[in-house]
């Protein structure tokens, strides 16, 4: 979605994620990036697909939480 079609209450959550893609879905990165502080966590993904970006993103708020430290 492109940033002018967000929705309004979008800019009160703490946390955005963003992905990039490196050829047609070949691989890419995820990041989240925590508003406020700028705290930037990212992930390699060895293919692009929504069940392994959404895993990555868990992976990274777990690691954020401490859950795996």
């Amino acid at each position: 979605m492109s940033i002018e079609h967000r929705p309004a209450g979008i800019d009160n959550r703490h946390w955005e994620g963003d992905t990039v893609i490196q050829g047609h879905k070949q691989s890419g990165l995820v990041t989240l990036v925590e508003r406020r502080s700028g705290y930037l966590l990212a992930a390699r993904l060895a293919r692009v697909t929504a069940e392994l970006t959404q895993a990555a993103m868990i992976q990274l708020l777990k690691l954020r939480r401490g859950d795996y430290w």
